[in-house]
């Protein structure tokens, strides 16, 4: 088995409220440890305090060009010396949601756990599940599975009235 997946803060400029760090932990630990094999760490950073280079690199996203600076999200492939990582953007998921989602729990997972579970599902598609399909698509199925899991497993009381919300959130993405 591989080590334990850390979770590293590094903000440039920009502090989150409090609960996000809880929230990323809370997620990673309803994750299976088989998927997180070989991930080294889940960096939590701010998409405005990107350095000049990398506010203008560019990544593919569903065979389209997008800034770095503006996603939510990026997975980190394995090198020769170092394993993959995961780079959450928490500026931008906040930018892009409510505030009222980090003061409920099942709202916040939802937020972050849509963005994280998508990160991982690139991971487990590079390291476990290789499949010959569109990559956005392969980690969206990915992230809806472990999403839904972790979201009946530890909020269940609240499933019957969510599960619209996140159907609409799906199809938001999708969007």
């Amino acid at each position: 088995m591989g080590t334990r997946t850390e979770v590293i803060e590094t903000y440039n400029g920009w502090s989150p409220p409090a609960i996000v760090r809880s929230v990323i932990d809370r997620l990673l630990a309803s994750v299976p440890s088989h998927f997180l094999t070989g991930l080294r760490s889940v960096v939590l950073t701010n998409g405005s305090g990107l350095n000049h280079d990398r506010r203008r690199k560019f990544t593919k996203w569903r065979r389209r060009k997008v800034r770095e600076a503006a996603a939510l999200g990026l997975y980190h492939h394995s090198t020769k010396g170092q394993q993959a990582w995961v780079e959450i953007f928490v500026d931008n998921i906040l930018t892009s949601s409510d505030s009222v989602c980090l003061h409920l729990a099942p709202l916040a997972d939802l937020t972050f756990g849509g963005v994280l579970f998508h990160e991982i599902g690139h991971h487990v598609h590079a390291t476990r599940v290789p499949e010959f399909r569109e990559k956005e698509d392969v980690a969206d199925k990915s992230a809806d599975r472990l999403l839904r899991e972790h979201m009946w497993r530890r909020h269940w009381f609240v499933m019957g009235f969510l599960w619209p919300v996140v159907r609409l959130m799906t199809w938001r993405r999708a969007r």
